[in-house]
């Protein structure tokens, strides 16, 4: 049934175009809520990848620091052996070396320098010490 009366017509235009409004503030809150809920996530999956990369490196460090200490292997000591002098939290860094890297490169080539650096220095101190990492 349609109503003709003037009235309720106006009620009903009046209630759709106030539901509009007020569903497009929801959905204008729910996406930018659902932006900052995916880039939160995004950055904590990145920090964990960067973190565990940089924690195995600085664990094999330490092992072949400790083993290099122990043993004055080769005549090479610590104190001598630039890879194992340099200090363990940023030398090995490649981001921190490079600071262009961040603009010049993505995260994911980046991480595949990183890692090509790592392999390199994991080599030489097997090279040295004669240990696997």
């Amino acid at each position: 049934m349609e109503n003709d009366n003037p009235e309720q017509q106006d009620e009903v235009k009046v209630f759709e175009s106030s539901f509009q409004r007020i569903t497009e503030g929801v959905v204008q809150n729910g996406f930018a809520d659902g932006v900052a809920d995916g880039r939160e996530t995004l950055y904590q999956q990145d920090f964990d990848r960067g973190y565990k990369e940089g924690f195995a490196m600085a664990f094999t460090l330490g092992h072949h620091k400790g083993y290099a200490t122990g043993t004055q292997q080769h005549g090479t000591t610590v104190c001598t052996d630039l890879i194992l002098k340099q200090e363990a939290s940023r030398a090995h860094c490649q981001l921190c070396s490079d600071k262009t890297l961040e603009e010049r490169m993505s995260l994911d080539e980046i991480i595949a320098v990183q890692q090509k650096h790592n392999a390199g220095v994991k080599e030489k101190l097997a090279e040295r010490y004669g240990l696997s990492s």
